[in-house]
């Protein structure tokens, strides 16, 4: 499903959209599908339109960035990064969230898609919760291991920005519109 919505999305221009579906089913691993299976069920939890999971891998938002994101970084782990920034790009464009493949994403993860951006080095951990407009990014400042790194468990409100590398630990809930730049 994520592979035919990518494809509409100029993608087909570029890759045929069977064979983005066999580059689907080739990168992702088993661990990514029982991260997905948890992404599901973690999305049907805490979301409150989302009374099962039926609905939830129907209509949710949330899912077609992560898949793609998986697949993008698996891409992006054999070295085929010219691929993988392009499977980011078009996912970039037609979900509203901007997630680095080099990123890593855990387990039971729900991300609310739209305005998203989650960069390079970023680490997210596994039951994290981020919310519309949330940005895990950069100062400028810093070259190397640059972004944040999120704790199991956390919850980042809507437009809220975590600039650095700084941990946001386990638990923690970083409120709307905050700016952080120091551990949490």
């Amino acid at each position: 499903m994520t592979a035919n919505l990518v494809s509409t999305a100029g993608f087909a221009d570029v890759v045929l959209p069977t064979a983005l579906q066999d580059l689907f089913a080739s990168q992702l691993t088993p661990a990514d599908h029982y991260s997905t299976s948890l992404d599901i069920i973690l999305s049907t939890t805490r979301h409150p339109l989302r009374p099962s999971a039926l609905s939830t891998i129907l209509f949710s938002p949330s899912l077609p960035p992560l898949i793609t994101h998986r697949a993008a970084h698996r891409l992006f782990l054999n070295s085929r990064t010219g691929l993988s920034h392009l499977l980011q790009s078009s996912a970039s464009s037609l979900f509203s969230c901007d997630i680095h493949p080099g990123a890593v994403i855990g387990s039971g993860v729900y991300v609310a898609a739209q305005g998203v951006v989650i960069g390079e080095t970023a680490r997210v951990g596994d039951e994290c919760v981020v919310m519309k407009g949330v940005t895990l990014g950069g100062t400028g400042k810093a070259r190397g291991d640059r972004h944040p790194k999120i704790g199991k468990g956390a919850v980042l409100q809507d437009g809220c920005a975590v600039l650095g590398n700084v941990r946001v630990g386990e638990g923690a809930v970083v409120m709307a519109k905050s700016i952080v730049l120091k551990e949490v």
